[in-house]
C-alpha cells in the first residue's frame, strides 16, 4: 500500500494487480477504484508512487512503471537486464537499486535529483549514478525533488533540491551529485525517509535526526525553522524509536517498547491522528476516537506494525509477522560465515549450480564484495577504514580450500570485477575494494599475475588523484607482514613479466603499470611505514638487466663505428661537408670539474637552446694537469 496527496494504491489479493483509489473518495465513498493488472503469473513485491506516476517491483526483481497522465496507459517494464531489489519515487523522478549494488535514476532532473549532473533536464531512460558506484548501499529514498541513500556502513549521501536544507549539507545550494553528510560522523544510521522537502534519519540506537523544511513542525524541534544539518529530536531521546515514516509535511515515529506512534508536523487533514487539524511542533502520541492514546501490544503479540505516511495521510497496518509483506526491504547479496560454510558444503552436490551463481553475484560486484566484510560501526566512534580485513582473510582463505570455488572466483575477477572497478569515485567507501582485493589468495597465485595482478595495477593507475590518495592512506594502515606481502605480490608479477618479455607495446604497458604501483607503495613506505628499503629490491633484475655490459657494448660499437666511418669518409670526399647526411652527427660537449659537477653542468647547459639538447651528450672531466696548463696560459697572456 502507498499513497500520495491524490491517490491511494492498494495491492490486490494475490499480488497480481493494483487498485488505485482517487482521494478524497467523496462523501458517498462511491468512486470506483481503477484496477491495473501487471500480467499473468507475475506477483508484485513492492510499490511506490509520485505525483503522476507509479512504480512497482515484481517478485522476480523487474520494475514496471505506470504513467497516470497517459490515457489507457499500461505498465512498462524498465531495466529488463537488471535484477532490482529496491524502488522509490519522488514527485517526478524515480530511483532503483540493483542486486549488484548499482543505483539507477530517471525522470525530472531540474534540481539535480538524479545525481548524474545537469547535462540533462530529464530522461525517461534509467541512468546509473556513477558517483555511488562501488558503495555498498543498504537503502534509497526519494523526496519531492531530492534523493538520499544509506550505505551499509551507516553513511548517508544526499543530492538534488536543497532550498530548505533537506540535503543536510549545511547550506541551501542544490547538489548535482551525491555528497556524504559529514555532520553524521559518529552516528550509525540504519534507516532513512524523505518528505517533500525534509529528511528524517533513524540510528541504530533508536535516535531520530531531522533536517530541511520545518515550516509545519515536521522536524519535531518545537519550532518552524528550517534545519540545514541533521538535528536530534530531543523529545524522542530515551524512547528508542524502532520505525519511522515521512509524509509530505509530517513525520511518524514508532516506539515498539511503548507500543505508541508519535506524530508531528502538518495536521491540516487530520493526518497526525490526534483528533485535531492543527500542526504539531513536537512528537505527540496518536489517539483513539475516545481520546485515549493508541497503543499496540507489540512485545507479546504475533503481529507487527507497518506505518505508511502519504501526502496528507497516515496509515497503520497491524499485520501478522509471518506475512510476506511485513519486511519488504531487500538487500544486496553479501558473504558471511554461514555462507562460507554452506558454499564449501555445496561443492559436488546438486546445489552447486545455485552456489556458483551466488559466487558470481558477489565476486563480480565491487559493492557486494566490500559489503561482505564491513566492521561493526561503534556509535560515537570515527574510523577511516570500514573493512574488517581479519574477517576477510579468514573467509577468503577458507574458500580457497576448494579448487572449483577458487576457479569460479578467479573467473569472476578476471572477466567482471577488474574491468569495472570504481577508479574515479570520490567516496572512500567505493575505494575500499582496491584495499580488499589483494587479500584474495587467487591474487597471489603465480598463474594469475597477467590475468589478475596486471589489470589490478592498471586500474590503480587510472584512479583519480583523490582516490589514489585514499588508497595510499589505507596501505599505510597495514601491518608490517601485510604490507610486505602486498609488495611481494607486485614484485613476483614484475619478475614473471620479465621472464616472458616480448618487444611489444603490451609488455611495456604491463611492466610500466607494475612499476608505477610499486613506486606508490615505496612512497607510502618512505612517508609512513618506514620498513627496510630491501623489501623493494627485485634481485632477479640483475639476470635480465646488465647495465655494465650494455654500456660497454654501446661504447665499443660507437668507437669502432666512428673509426670505420672516419676512415672511409676522406676517400669519399665528404668528411668536411657539414651538411652531408653521412657526416657524423654533432655532439653536445660538456667539460666539467669533478669537484663542481652540478655547478658546471648547469652553467654549460644554460648556454644552449632546446634544440641543442637533442644531440648526443659527451662529458669530459678536467684533469689537474689541464687546469694547471690553462692557468699558466692565462698568466703568460697577461
Amino acid at each position: 500500500m502507498c499513497c500520495t496527496g491524490g491517490r491511494l494504491a492498494v495491492l490486490e489479493r494475490g499480488g497480481a494487480g493494483v487498485e488505485v483509489h482517487q482521494l478524497p473518495a467523496g462523501s458517498d465513498g462511491a468512486r470506483k477504484p481503477k484496477c491495473i493488472k501487471l500480467g499473468k503469473k507475475m506477483k508484485i513485491h513492492s510499490m511506490d508512487q509520485g505525483a503522476e506516476h507509479m512504480l512497482i517491483l515484481s517478485s522476480d526483481g523487474k520494475p514496471f512503471e505506470y504513467n497516470y497522465s497517459i490515457e489507457h496507459a499500461r505498465f512498462q517494464c524498465i531495466l529488463q537486464e537488471k535484477i532490482i531489489i529496491q524502488i522509490t519515487c519522488g514527485d517526478y523522478h524515480s530511483l532503483a537499486l540493483s542486486k549488484g549494488g548499482e543505483l539507477f535514476a530517471w525522470g525530472e532532473n531540474l534540481h539535480g535529483q538524479l545525481g548524474v549532473g545537469r547535462g540533462i533536464a530529464s530522461t525517461p531512460t534509467p541512468q546509473m549514478v556513477e558517483h555511488l558506484y562501488g558503495v555498498p548501499l543498504a537503502q534509497v529514498s526519494a523526496g519531492g525533488a531530492h534523493s538520499v541513500a544509506l550505505s551499509m556502513s551507516g553513511n548517508v549521501y544526499s543530492w538534488g533540491g536543497n532550498d530548505f536544507g533537506q540535503l543536510g549539507l549545511g547550506h541551501t545550494d542544490d547538489a548535482d551529485f551525491p555528497s556524504r553528510i559529514e555532520a553524521l560522523d559518529g552516528q550509525h544510521v540504519e534507516f532513512l525517509a524523505c518528505g517533500a522537502s525534509h529528511t528524517a534519519l533513524l540510528t541504530k540506537g533508536g535516535l531520530v535526526l531531522t533536517f530541511g523544511d520545518g515550516r509545519c513542525g515536521q522536524l519535531g524541534h518545537n519550532s518552524t525553522q528550517n534545519e540545514l544539518r541533521p538535528r536530534l529530536v530531543t523529545e524522542l531521546v530515551g524512547k528508542r524509536v524502532t520505525q519511522m515514516a515521512c509524509g509530505r509535511e509530517h513525520t511518524l515515529a514508532y516506539v515498539s517498547d511503548l507500543g505508541k506512534v508519535f506524530a508531528f508536523g502538518s495536521g491540516t487533514e487530520g493526518q497526525l491522528g490526534n483528533g485535531g487539524t492543527h500542526n504539531q511542533l513536537i512528537p505527540r502520541p496518536m489517539k483513539l476516537p475516545s481520546n485515549e492514546e493508541l497503543k499496540f501490544e507489540s512485545r507479546t503479540s504475533e503481529k507487527e506494525l507497518i506505518m505508511i505516511a502519504g501526502g496528507n495521510q497516515s496509515i497503520l497496518l497491524w499485520m501478522e509477522k509471518e506475512n510476506s509483506y511485513v519486511n519488504l526491504r531487500r538487500k544486496i547479496p553479501t558473504l558471511n560465515e554461514g555462507t562460507v560454510k554452506r558454499w564449501l558444503a555445496d561443492v559436488g552436490t546438486k546445489q552447486w549450480q545455485n552456489t556458483k551463481r551466488e559466487i558470481r553475484e558477489i565476486f563480480s560486484s565491487p559493492a557486494c564484495l566490500t559489503g561482505s566484510f564491513l566492521r561493526e560501526r561503534i556509535t560515537g566512534g570515527r574510523t577511516s577504514v570500514h573493512l574488517d580485513l581479519n574477517t576477510a582473510r579468514t573467509a577468503l582463505s577458507e574458500l580457497a580450500r576448494k579448487d572449483c570455488i577458487t576457479n569460479t572466483i578467479t573467473a569472476c575477477l578476471r572477466e567482471n570485477l577488474l574491468k569495472a572497478l570504481p577508479c574515479h569515485s570520490p567516496h572512500r567507501e567505493a575505494v575500499e575494494v582496491f584495499f580488499l582485493l589483494p587479500e584474495c589468495p587467487v591474487m597471489h597465485d603465480d598463474n594469475n599475475w597477467e590475468s589478475l595482478v596486471v589489470p589490478f595495477a592498471e586500474a590503480v593507475g587510472k584512479m583519480s588523484d583523490p582516490s589514489s590518495g585514499v588508497l595510499e592512506e589505507y596501505w599505510a594502515s597495514l601491518g608490517e607482514s601485510a604490507f610486505i606481502r602486498l609488495v611481494q605480490m607486485f614484485k613476483r608479477a614484475i619478475v614473471a613479466q620479465l621472464r616472458c618479455w616480448t618487444k611489444s607495446a603490451e609488455s611495456n604497458c604491463h611492466i610500466k603499470a607494475l612499476l608505477e604501483l610499486l613506486k606508490k607503495l615505496h612512497r607510502v613506505n618512505q612517508t609512513k611505514c618506514h620498513l627496510p628499503e630491501s623489501i623493494f629490491t627485485v634481485n632477479e633484475l640483475t639476470d635480465y638487466l646488465d647495465f655494465h655490459e650494455d654500456a660497454y657494448r654501446r661504447s665499443f660499437w660507437k668507437v669502432s663505428s666512428q673509426k670505420k666511418i672516419r676512415a672511409y669518409m676522406p676517400l669519399a670526399g665528404i668528411l668536411g661537408q657539414e651538411g652531408s647526411e653521412l657526416a657524423l652527427p654533432p655532439t653536445l660537449n660538456l667539460l666539467v670539474r669533478r669537484g663542481h659537477l652540478i655547478e658546471d653542468v648547469f652553467s654549460h647547459l644554460s648556454r644552449y637552446e632546446n634544440e641543442d639538447l637533442r644531440r648526443e651528450l659527451l662529458v669530459k672531466y678536467k684533469s689537474h694537469l689541464m687546469l694547471l696548463l690553462q692557468r699558466e696560459g692565462k698568466q703568460n697572456r697577461t
